[in-house]
């Protein structure tokens, strides 16, 4: 007498349930993670113009502020050597001593240290801030924010933002 050997079939998976209940997996997680797009530097930059014709500005001698990046990670002011948290002390009197005759200008290494050239960008950012905030509570006796468009925009004409790159 022979014994066979029932067969077992294998069950068979449904592969529709399981691309819904991926699909799901995978749309839950896209709403649910978070997307961090507010990195980097944070710059409303004018309209570009095609139209107008741009003219060389002459700049005085003694109005322009070099802040220099170096190769070995050194910040300089002026040819000096200066700590990266004075950038903007040392930004805010040059720029309120010049007023609207002024220019900053960043020389940066292709090897300088990233993080420092965003503390640098950073401390001129605050330097303008603060220099336009002194003006408008000297003028106007609130904050820059707090003013109208027209006051700010005649105390952002006191003190330009003029920053240029090498």
């Amino acid at each position: 007498m022979l014994i066979r050997r029932k067969r077992h079939e294998v069950p068979v998976l449904n592969m529709v349930a399981t691309a819904d209940i991926s699909f799901m997996l995978l749309i839950f997680f896209l709403v649910t993670t978070s997307m961090d797009t507010d990195r980097g530097l944070q710059r409303k930059l004018p309209p570009m113009d095609n139209n107008e014709k741009r003219q060389e500005q002459l700049v005085k001698a003694g109005s322009t502020l070099t802040f220099s990046l170096t190769d070995d990670h050194r910040l300089l002011a002026d040819g000096e050597a200066i700590d990266a948290n004075d950038v903007s002390s040392v930004a805010s009197d040059f720029i309120s001593s010049r007023g609207k005759d002024h220019l900053i200008v960043l020389d940066v290494s292709p090897q300088a240290d990233y993080g420092l050239y965003f503390i640098v960008q950073n401390g001129l950012k605050n330097a303008y801030g603060s220099v336009r905030d002194s003006l408008s509570m000297t003028m106007f006796k609130r904050p820059l924010r707090q003013l109208d468009e027209y006051d700010a925009a005649e105390i952002i004409d006191r003190y330009p933002h003029r920053v240029t790159e090498k």
